[in-house]
């Protein structure tokens, strides 16, 4: 089974998405990340892949939850920018930074990748404002 590393990154109160690139999910909105590369772990893809698609640096606090999506087992990890000054690469459409509310309304909408986007960016909320899980 294939592998990939997620990062949500959240800043005073707002989650990076980026709009989606790639033919299968083209055009909706999906977190920084991608499948890991021969030899790499499921959080060194999740470090590359997000400065790749956004040019950001991160380091990874902890694992939220691992998900099996399309044959992919995705690793979500909570994630803190050095700085909130992404750009978008060539990798996908856009980014924007969405605040919770923001990211319900998209869910509810049918405009993320899948169900394991919002529940990844719940729970960072939860670990943000340290309510019970």
């Amino acid at each position: 089974m294939k592998t990939a590393g997620f990062a949500v990154i959240e800043h005073k109160g707002s989650y990076l998405l980026v709009l989606e690139k790639i033919p299968t999910e083209y055009g909706l909105w999906g977190l920084p990340g991608g499948k890991t590369d021969p030899g790499e772990t499921v959080e060194q893809a999740a470090v590359r892949e997000v400065f790749e698609e956004v040019a950001l640096s991160v380091s990874l606090e902890r694992e939220l939850f691992a998900a099996i999506d399309h044959d992919i087992q995705k690793h979500l990890f909570l994630a803190r920018g050095k700085h909130r000054q992404a750009r978008a690469t060539d990798d996908v459409l856009c980014h924007h930074w969405f605040s919770f509310d923001q990211i319900k309304k998209l869910h509810a909408a049918g405009r993320l990748r899948g169900d394991w986007v919002m529940a990844a960016i719940a729970a960072a909320e939860r670990a943000r404002t340290r309510l019970p899980a």
